[in-house]
């Protein structure tokens, strides 16, 4: 992850402090400039901004130490997949349900599913319906002009049951909107800036994977500056996952003899052996520790015509946190 400096926690946290500042501007102002046209609208969108608000912070707090970067990318795909469909329904029905009339622009009606009788019958072109739907001198060409042209509340043409279940939807769907929208902006803020710490779980082991790049300068095997705040979030996870045993292991990449890349893995998982133990706080952890050199590469060292791979030996320099998944 790149080194923001000073601003290093605002990158980190950008994610929670986005979400956090919509529910505070939402709280305040309880308008979000779509929201349905219902009554209370100012409430309930006070109510979810800070829903959303609520969601990103335990997202933030409890993911960081719980969730690996996969789990991520696949909430975050799936918040953008419900915030798409979610949003297309949402102004289909925006639209099919809510009306302004030309005299009042700034004022938005939400209509029922269904017209009372009286209505369609107008509608259809029967002008000698009863007071008060007529009769009338013209036949209303649409609904909107209908509604406009009468002076009445929207109960005047659509029954107060049909009108509440359009409220219902129209508030569920925009709530589903923000909360889909919030989750996704949380998990995307987690994936793109989150730690180099790399969570990864498969059948019954997880691994917790550090770059050795991050943790060590190179060909060296003594802990950089920058390597605490990586240790300390492998630390964390181990002690919210309540391991109680777990190998430290250490791998480089292809470059150099076997026996010299299998000593400086070893001393390697051993330095983030011994700061764990100084520091991380995990007395009641067994930790073993043992080096395999560049014998479990993650990526070719090489392209298939024998030219070097950066990318893949970075990727293969590394040490991993493994213990039992629970």
């Amino acid at each position: 992850m790149t080194d923001y400096g000073v601003l290093q926690p605002l990158a980190e946290n950008a994610g929670v402090i986005v979400n956090v500042g919509l529910a505070i501007a939402g709280l305040l102002f309880g308008k979000a400039g779509f929201d349905p046209p219902v009554v209370a609208r100012k409430a309930i969108v006070r109510v979810l901004s800070v829903l959303c608000g609520v969601i990103a912070a335990l997202l933030w707090k409890f993911g960081r130490g719980q969730l690996d970067t996969l789990t991520f990318e696949r909430i975050a795909a799936w918040g953008a997949i419900a915030l798409l469909l979610t949003l297309v329904a949402y102004v289909i029905a925006f639209s099919a349900l809510s009306l302004t009339c030309d005299d009042d622009p700034n004022t938005r009606y939400l209509g029922g599913f269904r017209l009372r009788p009286q209505a369609r019958a107008v509608l259809a072109g029967d002008r000698n319906q009863p007071q008060p739907y007529g009769p009338l001198p013209v036949t209303p060409t649409d609904t909107k002009s209908y509604f406009c042209n009468s002076g009445r509340r929207p109960e005047f043409l659509w029954p107060l049951w049909s009108i509440r279940a359009a409220e219902i939807l129209m508030v569920l769907l925009f709530a589903a909107l923000l909360i889909s929208g919030s989750i996704a902006l949380s998990a995307s803020a987690m994936v793109l800036l989150g730690p180099d710490v790399k969570v990864e779980t498969r059948a019954k082991e997880t691994r917790v994977e550090l770059p050795a790049d991050v943790l060590f300068a190179f060909d060296r095997f003594d802990l950089l500056p920058a390597a605490t705040r990586e240790l300390v979030r492998a630390a964390t996870i181990l002690r919210l996952r309540s391991v109680r045993s777990a190998t430290i292991e250490g791998h480089t990449d292809a470059v150099g003899k076997p026996d010299y890349n299998q000593r400086l893995s070893t001393r390697r998982a051993e330095a983030v052996y011994n700061w764990l133990k100084e520091y991380g706080e995990v007395d009641g952890i067994d930790l073993h520790v043992v080096g395999y050199g560049a014998t479990r590469p993650r990526a070719p060292n090489q392209e298939a015509d024998g030219s070097d791979n950066p990318e893949g030996r970075a990727r293969n320099r590394r040490v991993e946190i493994v213990f039992e998944a629970r």
